[in-house]
Order: structure tokens, then sequence, then C-alpha cells
């Protein structure tokens, strides 16, 4: 019997509610298996909360258990995630005619460059000389393969689909291929169960390439599926095949919490558990209030929906103190956090004494420090600010809204309030001031003692950024899928409108890989300095209640030198600590409190590095911590780097273990008869 439910006269299709119904929700790989999908377990909540029957399988936790961590890490990111590689493994004559044979994706991925092969973790070091590479390769590609098209039969030996009267697959990044390879053998095994797509990959046109491409699906939600998914599992018959957000607009309080149980018991029934760092998702906005107002050049994150809508400051606050109850790191999936949340959100944690077991968050770079240290204080050991540049003309290039000089004040102060930054250097923008990098690779050296970022990259043209929709414009021709499209897909008439990610040819003259050749290397050797134990340091002590200066950097290049150690004078003290955050001379000049002469001051801390002056502003380099004493800072690193070690998803065993190694040399030097005579003779400390 069908019974009609109350509902909303824009809303098209009427809602009905059968018998309960047994739904399937599938996250299959590449998804990262430290989190759990949260649009899944929205959906679920949704379902359940109108009588059906829904089960999760977090089927990309067998997949890595099943790969090994370090391997599947590799095929879900890096160089694997631009050549879809993960995709390219899951193609098959049955769904993917015409896709890539192994010749011929080696053939894309190139000789031994460290691009695919140590990205795959197959390498701890390049074979030996004369090792054939190709066939080794080939036998890893071949291998790798085997064992998925074995995880495909074993969980459609060992989960019965044939129960179920929906099943639906999230399709993110990687996801596509191996999504329909097993809801195409659902299909033929159990035709009257409905398979169906939805996820951030079918937004429009995506998901109507998808739907056209594979017409054995049933279903295509493109776009936001929090009313019509529910809907459809109500009355399937009065949908469409394709899908797309319908209704009125989704408010955010009226939203279910998500529920991870399941994830958790399937982690630990893979025997994962305790081997990765489980990040927790959670959503408090929709959309994104910068991009409203200047929608960034490279970013294509938000799709169709840029317009940005938010829960209330006290939902919010209830659902990330909720969360806390799995014990792991809350991920908050926004693509930028509401600007009210900082006094209405994290200040109230900080008033109540609740602190989060760690979190993550995406928030613009413009903080202020106080906002910052609510951050720290609430419990948000890493944001994501789209720092993206050091060069002030190359951000306004990219719409940015904000100066070089704020990113390096940002960079320091965040290592001071001990969230650590997640960012990247981005180059490539069409017109973008090439004399740019020049001045930023001269300043790199300078900031080595900084959270590193990840590298530089040429951007990315991305559908829905502003390169993709404007690149005409913008000078940019021969616009195209990416070549790794056709080699995981298979060449289709749909694959302009299914890819994500685009070939182009820069404007005549312009060659960001020469311009940004420097800027690149440097970011890499820093960021591989950051992993060491005694990485580069430029920061002030306390000793004997004088302060003193540490600095390993190498001003001309990135790199470690020669620990240089001295005492600071009270002139030196008193610009460093008015330096706080960015100054022009003029206010500097205005805040000084001795008749002492200022400029000879300043211009021996900017000569050696302990000050930036850029954009017309000052700021300290130096790092000063909250506690500023040797001890506590040895002991927090100690306990940084070994996480690190532990769970940095991109080391090899090799490199692992030469980590290991020099930690405990660095632990020993200090700890060590030796470090203790050293100190009872008042020699310097080695600082790590």
């Amino acid at each position: 019997m069908l019974v009609p439910l109350r509902r909303s006269a824009k809303e098209p299709h009427p809602r009905v509610l059968r018998a309960a119904r047994r739904v399937a929700l599938v996250c299959m790989p590449f998804a990262d298996p430290r989190y759990p999908s949260i649009g899944l377990s929205l959906l679920a909540e949704a379902a359940r909360a109108r009588g059906h029957h829904v089960d999760i399988h977090h089927l990309h936790i067998e997949a890595a258990a099943r790969l090994g961590l370090e391997p599947y890490y590799r095929l879900e990111g890096g160089t694997s995630w631009y050549n879809l590689t993960g995709e390219w493994l899951f193609s098959h004559p049955s769904i993917t005619p015409g896709a890539a044979n192994e010749a011929e994706m080696r053939a894309h991925l190139g000789p031994f460059s460290g691009h695919f092969e140590v990205d795959m973790g197959y390498f701890d070091e390049p074979p030996a000389a004369g090792g054939d590479v190709t066939l080794y390769d080939a036998m890893r590609l071949r291998q790798t393969r085997r064992e998925l098209d074995a995880l495909i039969d074993a969980w459609c030996e060992r989960i019965d689909f044939g129960q179920y009267d929906i099943v639906g697959f999230t399709v993110v990044f990687q996801q596509l291929n191996a999504s329909l390879r097993l809801a195409r053998r659902i299909k033929d095994r159990h035709p009257q169960v409905r398979v169906v797509l939805g996820g951030a990959a079918l937004e429009p046109p995506m998901g109507d390439a998808i739907a056209e491409r594979w017409p054995w699906l049933d279903a295509v939600f493109a776009g936001f599926s929090d009313h019509t998914f529910p809907d459809y599992v109500d009355a399937p018959d009065s949908f469409p095949r394709i899908i797309h957000h319908q209704g009125s607009p989704i408010v955010m309080d009226e939203l279910p919490a998500p529920n991870y149980d399941d994830f958790f018991e399937a982690v630990r029934a893979s025997g994962l558990a305790g081997r990765m760092e489980i990040r927790v998702p959670v959503e408090m906005s929709r959309g994104c209030w910068w991009g409203e107002k200047s929608h960034c050049t490279f970013c294509g994150f938000n799709a169709n929906d840029m317009w940005f809508r938010q829960k209330s400051p006290a939902r919010a606050y209830e659902e990330l103190k909720s969360m806390s109850r799995y014990g792991e790191a809350v991920y908050v999936v926004d693509n930028i956090i509401p600007t009210n949340y900082f006094d209405q959100v994290f200040s109230r944690f900080r008033d109540e004494g609740f602190k989060l077991p760690g979190g993550f968050l995406f928030t613009k770079s413009n903080l202020r420090r106080a906002e910052l240290d609510l951050l720290g204080q609430a419990g948000f050991t890493w944001v994501q600010p789209g720092i993206e540049s050091l060069a002030t003309g190359v951000l306004e290039h990219m719409k940015k809204g904000v100066r070089g000089v704020h990113n390096a004040w940002l960079l320091r102060a965040c290592e001071e309030a001990e969230v650590y930054p997640s960012w990247a250097i981005l180059y490539g923008f069409p017109g973008e001031p090439r004399e740019d990098y020049a001045r930023m690779a001269a300043l790199l050296p300078r900031l080595a003692h900084l959270p590193a970022p990840t590298g530089a990259y040429r951007i990315l043209m991305a559908r829905y950024s502003p390169i993709f929709t404007k690149s005409a414009e913008l000078g940019l021709s021969n616009v195209k899928p990416a070549r790794a499209y056709d080699l995981a897909f298979g060449p289709h008439a749909t694959l302009d409108r299914q890819a994500y990610t685009f070939d182009y040819t820069m404007p005549p003259g312009e060659s960001p890989d020469e311009y940004a050749e420097d800027v690149a290397r440097q970011a890499t050797r820093w960021n591989e300095l950051k992993l060491l134990p005694l990485a580069p340091r430029c920061e002030v002590f306390e000793v004997a209640g004088q302060h003193v200066l540490f600095d390993s950097r190498d001003l001309q290049d990135v790199g470690r030198a020669a620990p240089r150690l001295r005492l600071l004078t009270a002139d030196q003290w008193h610009v460093l600590e008015l330096l706080e955050s960015p100054l022009p001379r003029r206010r500097l000049r205005e805040r000084w409190p001795t008749s002492s002469p200022l400029w000879p001051v300043l211009e021996g801390l900017i000569a050696e590095g302990a000050v930036l002056e850029a954009d017309g502003r000052l700021v300290r380099l130096a790092v000063v911590r909250q506690n500023p004493r040797l001890v506590p800072e040895f002991v927090r690193v100690l306990k940084d780097k070994a996480k690190q070690i532990l769970f940095h998803g991109a080391l090899s065993h090799a490199r692992r273990r030469a980590l290991w190694g020099e930690l405990r040399s660095a632990a020993q030097g200090l700890l060590g008869s030796g470090g203790r005579a050293q100190r009872a003779r008042g020699a310097p400390t080695p600082m790590i």
C-alpha cells in the first residue's frame, strides 16, 4: 500500500512510503581508508529515519588491507590521482572497451623517474644498473590488477547483494571504474536489484555523461541528493534515470548527524586498527563565502554550488562535540569554515575547557593570531589555509585577496600555535609576473624552519574553475580531457563531459616550468628536510633568563647549516616582540619603546633572516614559542617526528628506517652521557 506523505509544492516528485526497503551503500577503492564516507553516512541516516534498512559496505578498507597501506596510499593519491592509475587498474572490457593495455599505460607513465614506481611504493631504490625496469614494472601492474580482480570476485561471493532492493555507490576520485565493475556484476547476477551512482564525480554535466555512457545503470544522482535519494528509495519508479538536485534548498540544521560505528567495525575487522590515523568527517557548511565574492582562479571544488550556507553555531558545536566520542581527529570537510564559528563555536570550546582529540579544517589564510590560538585550544592541530603562494603578484592573479607577507606570517604563527598548515605552492597562471618567482626563490631559504609545502605544482585545469570556464579569454588553447581519461575509460564521445581535469596549451612564450624551476626544487627540498629530526631552525629560546637565537638555516639555499647560537640584546628582543604581526616601518617606529637607535638593529635582524621585509611590511620570522625552553621543545619534537615517521603514507620502508636512525641519534646526542657532559661544561645543546 502506498501512503502519500506531505511535501513542499516546489518539489515535483510526490513522496510515497512503501514497505521498508533494503539498501546497500558501497564505498569502493580508491577512497582514502582513513576516512569513512560522510555522504554515505548522511544518506543512510536519512533513509533509516524513513524506516528503511541500510547497510554500508566499506570495501575501500578491505582493499587497503589486501594491497597494503603503503601501496594503497600511492594509488589513491600523488601522481596516481592525476594519471588515473587507480581507475585504469579497475578497467575491464565489460565496462571500458578500448581502455589502455599494460604496455600503453606503461608508455604513458614513462620510464623510471620516481613518477610511478616510487609512488606505487614498489621500490625503496631504483633497480640496479642493467635491471629491466619496464619488465619489473609491468609485472607489478599485472599483479595489482589480479589482486583487484580477485577482490571483485570475493565481494560478489561473500556479500549477498541479491537481498537488497537498491545498491548505491559513492563516486568521488578514482572510484568510478571500481564501482562500475561491481555494479555490472551485481546487475548481471541480480537483474531485479537497482544499481545507482552518486557523489561529487557525478555533478552535472559529468553525471549526465556517465548515465549516457553506461545505460544499464538504473539511476545516476547528479548533485546533492540529501532529498532525492531518500525519495528515490521510497518510490524509485517516480524518478528519471538522471536525477539532479531538486526541491527547496537544503536547510543545513535539518541534515542528520553522521554515524560511523560501522566504519570502525570494518577497520577492526580488517586488521588496520592502530596502523593509520583515522579522521572523522563532519560537515558544517556548503559552498564558499570567499568564492561568492571572488572565485579563486584555479578552484574547481564547489562545482555548481558556490553559494554559501551553514549550520547554526549551536548545531555545529553539538555535532563537533558528539563526533569526539570516536576518540579520533575530527575532519571538517567544508570548503571554508564559517567566520562566525571562531567567536560562537571555538571560543565556547575554550570557555568550557573542552578539547577535541584532534581536528582539521579548511580556512582562508587571512587568519588572525587570536583565531589560530582558538583553533589550537579547541583541539585543531591541522588546517588547510589556502596559502598557495608567497608572492603578492601571483596571489593577485589567483584572486586570493591576501598578500605574500601575510602568508609568511601565517606559517610562523602556525608553527608557534602548533597548528600545522597543509599547503602547496602553485604556479603557471596565465599572465602571472614571472619575476615574482626569482624573489620567491630568494625568500624560501629564510622560511625553511617553518611548516613546509607539500611541493610546488603547476596548476591543473579542473572543471568548474575559472581557468576552465574562461580558458579562451585567458589565452589557453587546445583544451581537452586529460590523456589519462582515454587510457582509463577508453575513447568515447562523452569523455569531454565526463572529465574533471583537462590538458591545455599555454599562451605563446609562457614557460612556467622554466621560470618556477628553482622555486619547485627548493620546495621539494624544504619538504624533505622537515621530516628530518635535525631540520633547519630559527628560534628564540630562554636560557638562564636570557633570550638566545638558535639558527641552523642555510640562507643561500634551502638546507641545513652549522648552528649559530648567540644572545639577543634587549633592543633586538624588543624588535622581535613588536613584529609579531606585519607592520609598516612607520608603525614600528611609533611603537619603539626606547631611545636607542632602531634602524641599525632592524637592518641587522633583516640581514640575518630573523625579520622579513616585504609588501611594505615587516614581520618576525624567528619562532618564539609559548614555552621557549629547551627541554619541552625537545620532547615536543621527538613526539612529532615519531608520529610523522609512523603515519606518513608516502615513506618507503628504507626511508622510514633511515629516519628512525637519525631520530635515535639525535635523542642520544641530547640524552646520552656525552650530551650531559657538554651541558655540564655549558656548551650549546644540540637542537632538534
